[in-house]
Formats: C-alpha cells, sequence, structure tokens
C-alpha cells in the first residue's frame, strides 16, 4: 500500500499542465493526456478576449494547444514571442504535413478547423504525443496516441456526389467521405438563386436559421449532418456522429447512421 502511494505521488508530482484555446480541443487532448491537469480557455467565438486569469492560467502550463486562428490566440503567440509564456505553444496550422482545402472556385486557404478531417486529426494527435513525451518520458503519450489513430482508421465510410457546405470548417468535415464541396453557402456573402441543386447539403449541429433555410432553398438528394466544432466532444466522437438523411423516399425521410462504431468501443481499455 505504502509503495503504491509513493508511486502515485510521483506520478502526480510529473503530471503536466495543460492549456487548450478552445474547450472542445481540450476533449482530444484528454485523450492521450489521461494524468495531466487539462485547462481550456471559455472561448466559444472568434471575438473572445482573453481575461487576466486566462493570462495567468497560459502563464503556469506546461504546454499550449491553439489552433491559431482568432485574434486572441494571436495575442498568444505574441505573448511566446515575448518570452512571457514558459511552456510549449502547438499551434495547428503550423504542424508539419499538415494539409489544407481552398475553398471552391478560389485559390484561397480554408484554414478552419482543418483537423475535421481524419489525416489531419492522425497527424495532430502523433505530433502532440510526440510534444508530450519529450515533457514526460515516463508517461505513455505515444502509445495512446497510436491506439486513437487506429480508432480513426476503423472509420470507413464513401459517398459520391456534390455537396454544399453551410460553414467553411464543414469541408474538412465531409471531404474525406468522397463528396465534392461546390461552395460554402456562409463563408461569403450570397445571392438569391445563388445555390440550385446538390446530391448533399451539408448542415451543421444545432442547425442555425441559415443552415435551415438552405433544406427549403436548395434543391438536394440528402442531407449530411456534422457536429460544430464548439460541440465539446473529441474529433473522433464527432466524426462517429456524422449522419445521413436520405430524402428520396416519397413522404418521410430514412435516416442512416454512417457512424455508430458503438459504446464498447468507445469505452474501450488501452488508455
Amino acid at each position: 500500500m505504502r509503495m503504491l502511494m509513493i508511486i502515485l505521488l510521483i506520478s502526480n508530482a510529473n503530471a503536466l499542465t495543460i492549456v487548450t484555446t478552445f474547450p472542445s480541443l481540450k476533449e482530444d487532448v484528454r485523450m492521450i493526456a489521461v494524468n495531466d491537469t487539462i485547462y481550456s480557455i471559455p472561448a466559444y467565438s472568434h471575438d473572445y478576449e482573453l481575461t487576466p486569469r486566462d493570462v495567468e492560467m497560459l502563464k503556469n502550463a506546461d504546454l499550449i494547444v491553439s489552433t491559431s486562428h482568432t485574434h486572441f490566440e494571436e495575442r498568444i503567440s505574441e505573448m511566446k514571442v515575448r518570452g512571457e509564456l514558459k511552456g510549449i505553444l502547438v499551434e495547428i496550422p503550423k504542424i508539419e504535413s499538415m494539409k489544407f482545402l481552398k475553398y471552391p472556385n478560389t485559390e484561397r486557404i480554408n484554414p478552419h478547423m482543418p483537423i475535421y478531417d481524419p489525416g489531419n486529426y492522425k497527424i495532430f494527435i502523433l505530433h502532440l504525443a510526440d510534444v508530450l513525451q519529450s515533457l514526460n518520458p515516463s508517461e505513455r503519450y505515444v502509445d495512446r496516441a497510436e491506439e486513437v489513430c487506429r480508432e480513426v482508421d476503423e472509420i470507413e465510410i464513401s459517398l459520391n456526389g456534390t455537396a454544399l457546405v453551410d460553414y467553411p470548417f464543414a469541408q474538412y468535415a465531409v471531404n474525406w467521405l468522397g463528396l465534392r464541396v461546390v461552395d460554402v453557402a456562409f463563408n461569403s456573402p450570397t445571392t438569391p438563386g445563388k445555390f440550385k441543386s446538390v446530391d448533399y447539403l451539408v448542415l451543421t449541429k444545432p442547425l442555425s436559421l441559415r443552415s435551415k433555410a438552405l433544406m427549403e432553398n436548395v434543391e438536394h438528394k440528402a442531407i449530411v449532418y456534422v457536429e460544430s466544432p464548439f460541440t465539446n466532444k473529441s474529433i473522433i466522437q464527432k466524426l462517429r456522429e456524422i449522419e445521413v438523411v436520405s430524402e428520396e423516399t416519397p413522404g418521410y425521410s430514412v435516416i442512416i447512421v454512417l457512424f455508430s462504431i458503438g459504446v464498447v468501443l468507445w469505452l474501450r481499455s488501452g488508455f
């Protein structure tokens, strides 16, 4: 018993303090950093501004995970450059091998949540595990990350056809399925009649009024529902919960749940 207490004390002494810039990222980090302390900045919009409490939390962190996309995340980068933050700053877009999509019919890079793509997600998780392992070699970060990647690989589905997505991040959520995204509805001001007919509408849950309007105004064969990146779930859980609602059958909709891997798989041990 005494030996067990000593081991636990040593483990707690080695535990890292990790801060994520959005609450949803906390769920992804938690999958591999099970024994560490993880905080998240309570940001749910691009307009969030850092509070004195946030700044203090950042200064005490061993590791900070950022999407490097918002104004407050730009301020975090500047703090790191000025030497105000002791911890390592992992900025997702700057991870080597991360692949970015371009907005349809443009040369502009879509910077919104690239880790919603399974390939990018695995790159992120493995990179994060390597950084954590260097900070705390006694832990099993890499082993857990490899297990997460195996679970991602078990999610297999393919669709074919054109798609209109409501928000920019949804392009990453469905591009890997085989859909050809022809436009992002709310990336820029739209005009009546711009979107006429596609095979799939890709809508974000919970549905906004604008997304609901697309259901009525755009001809489509099916709807693909994806979770908002602000939902407090890990990316792998969001991928599992993507669903397609077919509207080809007159009079009713047939719901096809694409990624129900099951509670047993989700809760199985190994971390």
